[in-house]
């Protein structure tokens, strides 16, 4: 476990951008947590998506799974192979709650070249739309298939830009 986490850098939503971008990320640490809330400007749902790339690598070479659940009991699984992200989610602007969502990220030995990169994640929100509450929360795994050091995380907003109030948080973990 975590001996020591060093925040390493935060970025905002501020100018609403539609990628938010940890560059430059130090090697000298063992693993990487990413945490924060974010939400989406579109309109086109109340549940739109975060999609995580590394090392500016937009090719096919991306694999993750989550499993799901709602305050009305809905379940669902979704695993998706050779795409070009890892996919959360977070609340859209069609959300009258004008909530946020959460995303926790873990990275486990971001430096090494000797394998793919693994990616653990869980994300979640309170949803309000047409009268009727619900809360979502997800929890995946996933795969970046390149044996080259993360020395980038890209937050992309997969239909509209990142409102202002959001947040994310990069740290370095030293597990010895």
């Amino acid at each position: 476990m975590a001996e020591a986490t060093t925040k390493l850098a935060t970025v905002t939503g501020s100018g609403n951008p539609a990628t938010l971008s940890f560059t430059s990320i130090s090697q000298s640490y063992d693993d990487l947590i990413v945490m924060g809330i974010g939400a989406d400007t579109s309109t086109a749902a109340a549940q739109l998506y975060i999609d995580i790339q590394f090392y500016n690598d937009t090719g096919s070479n991306y694999c993750y799974g989550n499993g799901s659940v709602t305050t009305s009991n809905t379940r669902g699984i979704a695993v998706e192979g050779n795409q070009t992200q890892i996919r959360t989610h977070q609340p859209g602007s069609q959300n009258s709650e004008e909530a946020f969502g959460f995303l926790y990220m873990y990275i486990p030995r971001y430096t090494t070249t000797s394998y793919a990169k693994q990616v653990w994640f869980s994300d979640g929100f309170v949803c309000q739309q047409n009268g009727t509450q619900s809360t979502n929360v997800y929890a995946g795994w996933g795969v970046w298939n390149n044996t080259a050091a993360i020395n980038e995380i890209d937050l992309k907003c997969l239909f509209g830009t990142f409102k202002t109030e959001s947040k994310f948080t990069l740290y370095g973990v030293k597990n010895s």
